[in-house]
């Protein structure tokens, strides 16, 4: 493999007496490797280099909205409505639509019911990004009742109210930075002023796949007869736009990267190098 020359000087953390008192049973190479990395605690490294699913991944509800969210969504299965996942056209908002996509058929189909749900992806130089009113006015034409917008929507007020006043709900299912007035919907935002969910490192489709997690949850609550780890098997997914959208390799990150287990995933992060190398294949 060809090693990739670079210009830049690299700034490195010092705090050697803050190192050798959090790391102190580590080795030095590794703990000045982890040490840069922003670990500073034994427990944080054995987190970062030993993933578990199981003690990393934080509940779904601790979303301020997720309830209302889960609540609307089983609503739209129960009365037949017709749900459009809106997602951005790069791989974390096409990742995030696939993982919802996926949860919501399965689930509307183990409860009985036929979910009407589809998806519309904007075309990146045509329409550009974000929800917009003519997408919407397209959307109502189609008959649909619940928009849940991915990787997106935050940002996009006035396209939400348009919906809104058209009798439609939006779900906004997203990370990027928010404006001051946010827009009249359910929000799904791990770095809202006021959220709980204390991971705020997630790109979008490790939003939605929080979504379907809570999804998964409810659907379990109702007797719907589902594997205990039914939304685990999405994880491939979420790898993909945890590494192409250049998200931080901590905390749950790491784990849902380790946890991918379907083979094109591992064959693409053995031959990827780079998020930039990964990006070029499949984003």
């Amino acid at each position: 493999m060809e090693i990739v020359k670079t210009e830049r000087q690299w700034q490195l953390a010092t705090n050697a007496r803050g190192r050798e008192g959090g790391l102190a049973s580590v080795h030095p190479v590794i703990a000045e490797l982890l040490w840069q990395r922003g670990i500073r605690t034994e427990d944080e490294a054995e987190r970062f280099l030993e993933p578990k699913y199981d003690r990393d991944i934080h509940d779904p509800f601790l979303f301020r909205d997720m309830g209302r969210a889960v609540d609307r969504i089983f609503g739209a299965f129960k009365n037949g409505e017709h749900i459009t996942i809106h997602g951005d056209y790069d791989a974390d908002g096409v990742t995030g639509s696939a993982v919802l996509m996926s949860a919501l058929t399965d689930i509307s189909r183990r409860e009985g019911t036929v979910a009407n749900v589809d998806f519309y992806v904007p075309h990146r130089e045509r329409e550009g990004y974000g929800l917009h009113d003519a997408t919407v006015d397209l959307l109502k034409e189609r008959g649909t009742n619940l928009i849940i917008t991915v990787d997106c929507g935050i940002a996009c007020r006035d396209a939400i109210s348009r919906a809104k006043n058209y009798g439609i709900d939006t779900i906004v299912v997203d990370h990027h930075e928010f404006p001051s007035e946010l827009p009249d919907a359910i929000l799904i935002h791990p770095r809202l002023a006021g959220e709980a969910y204390p991971f705020p490192y997630l790109a979008a489709v490790g939003v939605a796949w929080k979504v379907a997690c809570a999804l998964y949850a409810r659907a379990r609550e109702r007797g719907l007869e589902v594997s205990p780890y039914a939304e685990k098997w999405l994880l491939d997914l979420v790898a993909i736009a945890t590494v192409t959208d250049v998200m931080p390799l901590v905390g749950e990150n790491i784990s849902y990267v380790c946890s991918a287990s379907r083979s094109f995933v591992i064959v693409m992060l053995k031959t990827a190098f780079s998020p930039y190398t990964m990006r070029s294949l499949i984003g």
